[in-house]
């Protein structure tokens, strides 16, 4: 069997057998695979630590039909402050299942390997659980524009004229904004405020370094996340379990006031 080296983010994780592990990763190079590491659960394993969850790896991999076979692994970061608190977890989880939800087996895409890398970073550092929130949002957004499902948020997308009033909805089926004129009679969708339309515009077109320096207020920061939350479920045509229990433990709800960065 030819074997590879590559750098790739553990997305899932399950034991099979008495001693092997199962994983999904999400590879520099190659895209997400299937692998199983062999044996690393048994005591004496000096793999059985590198094999976590959303530890970023070197790993060494011999090509298989149905599963490649990890012979060598390092750790190269394991996010351990993100992993120790449930919160922070549960949205590191969030951006493993982006992936692996919207990804095909092989599909490569470097540009999202290293944001989700940059992102549980963020997650993992010392700052305001708001700033966090924030990182996740920008993550999302650049998922959605890699893979060409980037929402339109500055004009209707019925009439094509600027949003500049109050009273749009978004509507996940037509992938953006509707003005208030167009948008009567019509159903479903969520409505948006026009500092909500402000803020996720701001998301869209602005780098790190000028998105964590955003003003934002709770509402609007959570009228976001909702909205995205259902485009993005939309789109997959089911619900994620990590946004379930990131729900059940009302992660968001933390926020409080207004925030500057």
């Amino acid at each position: 069997m030819a074997v590879y080296t590559t750098e790739a983010l553990i997305l899932k994780t399950k034991d099979y057998g008495e001693a092997d592990r199962i994983l999904t990763v999400f590879t520099k190079d190659r895209g997400k695979i299937g692998a199983i590491a062999k044996g690393v659960r048994r005591m004496e394993s000096r793999k059985g630590g590198n094999v976590d969850q959303l530890n970023y790896v070197l790993v060494s991999l011999a090509e298989g039909r149905d599963l490649h076979v990890v012979t060598e692994v390092e750790s190269l970061a394991s996010f351990h402050r993100l992993k120790n608190e449930l919160n922070l977890a549960v949205l590191g989880y969030y951006v493993a299942e982006l992936i692996d939800r919207f990804f095909a087996d092989e599909q490569v895409c470097y540009s999202i390997f290293r944001s989700a890398l940059m992102t549980l970073s963020r997650l993992d550092k010392r700052s305001s659980f708001l700033r966090k929130i924030l990182a996740l949002r920008l993550f999302e957004l650049d998922l959605l524009e890699e893979l060409g499902f980037n929402p339109q948020f500055r004009s209707c997308v019925i009439c094509g004229l600027p949003i500049r009033h109050e009273g749009c909805v978004f509507d996940a089926s037509q992938g953006g904004v509707i003005c208030r004129d167009c948008a009567v009679g019509r159903r479903g969708g969520i409505a948006m405020e026009l500092e909500t339309l402000r803020l996720i515009r701001n998301l869209q077109s602005r780098a790190w370094n000028d998105v964590k320096r955003v003003h934002c207020l709770n509402a609007q920061l959570n009228q976001v996340g909702d909205s995205l939350k259902y485009y993005l479920e939309w789109l997959l045509e089911r619900k994620f379990g990590s946004l379930e229990l990131l729900s059940d433990i009302s992660c968001l709800e933390k926020i409080n006031g207004s925030v500057s960065l």
